[in-house]
């Protein structure tokens, strides 16, 4: 649910998700929201993107769980913001925060959740 906390109103339901979102981001740029929920036990994720207004602007299903995500605080005309998703196996991957096309893939030499690992040494 979205919610407008200047006036304490329920605004709108993001309802793309058929399971539990696990997951969630805003862009402090322009106050899209990311959301991910996993299928049961599956190791496949879901990843949505909606506008503030809660307008679907794309969706993707990943073979591997996604553990982290976040977006990346550009200022919007000078470059194109990413979303930065972790996954079980360390890889980190980047979208375009426009249309979720991929953008890069970094391979880790950890073979541990990101999320674990940030959790464990800060």
């Amino acid at each position: 649910m979205v919610w407008d906390l200047s006036r304490f109103c329920y605004v709108r339901t993001l309802s793309d998700h058929k399971f539990v979102i696990e997951l969630l981001a805003i862009s402090e740029t322009l106050g899209d929201i990311i959301s991910v929920s996993h299928q049961n036990h599956e190791m496949e994720s879901l990843l949505c993107v909606h506008t503030i207004n809660g307008e679907l602007v794309g969706q993707v299903v990943t073979d591997t769980r996604i553990t982290a995500v976040c977006y990346s605080t550009a200022p919007e005309g000078l470059s194109v913001n990413v979303i930065a998703t972790a996954f079980t196996d360390g890889t980190i991957k980047l979208w375009s925060s426009w249309d979720l096309a991929p953008v890069r893939q970094l391979q880790t030499d950890i073979n541990i959740p990101i999320n674990w690992f940030y959790n464990v040494f800060q």
